[in-house]
Formats: structure tokens, sequence, C-alpha cells
């Protein structure tokens, strides 16, 4: 009980703001920065984890972010590009929808895929 105020069992790096809102409000220096901060933070809870022998169940599997239009997949689409080009990270790919749907049963145009 109470998952969302405990834990939800995700260990999703990132902040309230994706990629290109936080290069909109702090600039793409300090947005590097906090994108920086948020995986360290994840690596922080993996180290602790593993000095600890924590039996947790964890999987790395990823983090789905689905496009339920066609604007949404363009919004997805330019995340993954600030995400490579400004945060340095190479592992948000664009799935269509038949590659969506092979990881989530669910009628999406495309996806975001970490």
């Amino acid at each position: 009980w109470g998952a969302s105020g405990r834990n939800g069992g995700q260990m999703i790096p990132g902040l309230r703001k994706g990629a290109k809102g936080l290069v909109k409000l702090y600039g793409p220096e300090r947005a590097k920065v906090l994108f920086d901060l948020a995986f360290e933070a994840r690596g922080l809870v993996l180290d602790i984890i593993e000095r600890h022998a924590i039996d947790c169940d964890l999987r790395l599997t990823g983090h789905l972010v689905g496009a339920v239009n066609g604007s949404d997949l363009r919004d997805l689409e330019e995340e993954a590009e600030c995400l490579a080009t400004v945060m340095k990270f190479p592992h948000a790919e664009i799935l269509s929808a038949a590659e969506a749907r092979a990881k989530v049963d669910t009628s999406y145009h495309g996806a975001m895929y970490e």
C-alpha cells in the first residue's frame, strides 16, 4: 500500500521536467548538470543495493513513454534529440507504433524507449 508516497518500485532517473523543459528553464549547461545529478542519484541507489547485498529483485528493463497522438510523437522525437545532443544521452530510441505495441500492448502512435 502507499506506493506513490513510499516507493512505487521504479528507479527512473529524471526530473519533473524532461530534457527540453530543463534546457528551456535553465539553459543547456545547467540543464546538463541537473540531468547528470539525476543519474548520479540512480548510481548511488545501485551502489547501496550492491554494497549491502539488498535482495530487492531489481530489474533494469528500461523506461517507455507512449505517444497517444502524432503531436506527442513529434514531441518525443524532439526530446530524444535533446537528450542525445545536449545531455549526451544517446540511449533514447523512438519506436514505431508496432514496436511500442511489442513492449506494451496498447495502441500508441509510437513511443520513446530508454
